[in-house]
């Protein structure tokens, strides 16, 4: 079996190949609990649910990126999900520990790790699962995809 490069040896038949201007986005969020204690008025609490990303009608989203960039210093989890799935893209993140994490992965073991269509708008959110979360400072990134037709 041959294989050509291709700036060797052009494509022959550029027809064969379509791209769709499908428009794909990525919005990130900072969930800064020092912030949220002064809008919340009081501290914060476990159950407490912060909607940080707004996601349209019609949006795929295809991952949900989070990155503790301060540590909490003391009991805390989170997790990340939507209205229907609180946990859906992230369960049980340490706030004590800054490694990345990433909903799309190999093994897809969260409820969305393959993604999820929103057919009606809904949020990213972050919830509190223990601790306070006074310190805490989370970077969040949701990448999607419009599915919705383009009109003929």
């Amino acid at each position: 079996m041959a294989t050509y490069n291709l700036t060797e040896r052009p494509i022959n038949y550029p027809h064969s190949q379509m791209v769709n201007d499908t428009p794909v986005k990525t919005v990130s969020a900072v969930f800064n609990g020092t912030d949220m204690t002064t809008k919340k008025g009081s501290a914060l609490a476990v159950n407490d649910v912060f909607r940080l990303i707004s996601i349209p009608a019609g949006a795929f989203v295809l991952s949900v990126a989070a990155k503790v960039t301060t540590v909490e210093g003391g009991t805390c989890t989170f997790d990340i999900g939507d209205d229907a799935t609180v946990d859906g893209y992230h369960d049980g993140i340490d706030g004590n520990t800054s490694a990345n994490v990433q909903s799309f992965t190999a093994d897809t073991t969260e409820a969305f790790g393959a993604g999820k269509l929103y057919t009606a708008a809904d949020t990213i959110d972050l919830k509190l699962i223990t601790g306070t979360a006074a310190a805490l400072v989370v970077a969040l990134s949701a990448t999607y995809i419009m599915t919705t037709p383009l009109a003929a």
